[in-house]
């Protein structure tokens, strides 16, 4: 039998050192070890900038202000450093051989660390933590992660601290929901290329009312079923709809009966207006999935 290997060979976590953050950490070492990937963990730090600390005695010179600065570049690195070492433990407990792991610290926002170590390390894959459910509405990190989520070059899956690691591996089955958008098909290729080590079905469902179940969204699905059963003939994709009007409450009913390990979807750019008065579907299962959330970009 040919081993079914992985396209994935970088992942990046950004880590501070919560609950959530260090959940999402195992999460990305245990799938690491799976697929034989390395992992650079990114730990981002504020400081201000020189030029906006105002004057007075305790900054009388540029070098207690450089002290300053540097102090908090320092105290970030001996934090990431501890949490490596932890992290480390970690690894020789659970077995996890020959992985490799990484680490660097960037100052300024955790969105604009992100997307600065993107481009330079190249990700394949960013793993991001996330608070329970019951907590994330009131968290102001989760704004930094949805954003980080929807404008992010490279696929971003978001691992709730409340979730079962083991579960995502155990349950076989990806929950891939679908607008028909045109960037479907880039977006299974990615998902497959993921998922590929770990030989999981992949559901693609479409949610809408009858009035959405025209016979053109009927054609559009069978489309979308005779294009995966020709390209990806050793995966096994299930292609359906599901009637109900609200999208959240008919991924909620499909989860109900069908455990997954995880939900994907596509983020498209979207224009003012529709950010304003149509918020991503993206977005809103951000604040409500119990599972990993797994985005692409078109």
């Amino acid at each position: 039998m040919v081993e079914k290997k992985s396209g994935i060979k970088k992942i990046l976590v950004p880590v501070d050192f919560s609950d959530y953050s260090r959940h999402a950490a195992h999460f990305s070492m245990l799938y690491a070890s799976s697929v034989n990937a390395e992992i650079l963990f990114l730990h981002a730090y504020y400081a201000p900038d020189m030029q906006t600390i105002p004057y007075d005695e305790s900054f009388g010179f540029e070098g207690s202000i450089t002290d300053y600065l540097n102090d908090l570049r320092d105290t970030a690195r001996e934090e990431l450093k501890s949490f490596m070492e932890n992290l480390r433990k970690t690894a020789t407990e659970k077995n996890l051989k020959k992985l490799l792991m990484d680490y660097t610290v960037v100052k300024g926002p955790l969105d604009d660390a992100v997307f600065y170590t993107t481009e330079s390390y190249q990700p394949d894959l960013i793993v991001m933590g996330a608070r329970g459910k019951d907590k994330r509405k009131s968290d102001p990190i989760g704004s930094t992660t949805t954003r980080i989520m929807e404008k992010a070059s490279v696929p971003v899956i978001v691992v709730p601290e409340d979730m079962d690691l083991k579960g995502f591996f155990d349950r076989k089955k990806i929950l891939y929901v679908t607008d028909y958008d045109e960037a479907d098909c880039e977006a299974i290729s990615k998902l497959i290329n993921l998922i590929r080590s770990f030989n999981m079905d992949i559901f693609c469902m479409h949610i809408g009312s009858e009035k959405e179940n025209s016979s053109e969204n009927i054609n559009k699905m069978e489309g979308l079923r005779e294009y995966f059963r020709k390209a990806y003939p050793d995966v096994n994709i299930t292609c359906d709809v599901i009637l109900k009007e609200d999208v959240i409450e008919g991924i909620d009913e499909y989860m109900s009966k069908n455990p997954v390990s995880a939900i994907a979807m596509t983020a498209r750019k979207r224009n003012l207006i529709e950010k304003i008065f149509y918020p991503s579907i993206t977005r809103k299962m951000f604040f409500y999935t119990t599972v990993p959330l797994l985005v692409f970009h078109t």
